[in-house]
């Protein structure tokens, strides 16, 4: 499998430079792309980690969790939250489309209902399998 991780946080820096967007929101199920991301020291961003426990073996330990709650907001998405949002047929048309696409805007979607960034502002979220 090939990893791309470090090339798209280089590029999203970038751009988030840029552009200047000043909130980045990363899918990171385990903590490791969450990890990642640290790397590249986003320091002057606000950064949201949004997690979901999928299975026993696809979740995020208490001791990651806790380690980036220090210094970033983790947020936990309910499981099939888009689902049941717009259904399994918009869920599956998005996931045609591409599975990291569905999940940004779910997370997207679930950020907004909970007023966690404001309309109109700039963010870039980064999602993908």
């Amino acid at each position: 499998m090939i990893n791309n991780t470090d090339e798209v946080f280089k590029i999203v820096k970038e751009y988030m430079r840029k552009v200047g967007i000043s909130t980045i929101v990363v899918s990171s199920t385990t903590g490791y792309t969450a990890k990642i991301m640290e790397k590249f020291l986003f320091e002057d961003k606000k950064i949201i980690i949004c997690k979901q426990d999928i299975s026993e073996k696809y979740c995020m330990k208490k001791t990651i969790q806790s380690e980036l709650e220090k210094k970033y907001v983790v947020v936990d998405i309910p499981l099939k939250y888009l689902q049941g949002q717009i259904g399994i047929v918009g869920t599956n048309m998005l996931r045609r489309v591409s599975q990291g696409f569905k999940v940004c805007f779910e997370l997207m979607e679930f950020l907004h209902t909970k007023e966690m960034f404001s309309v109109g502002e700039k963010i870039v979220v980064i999602a993908g399998t």
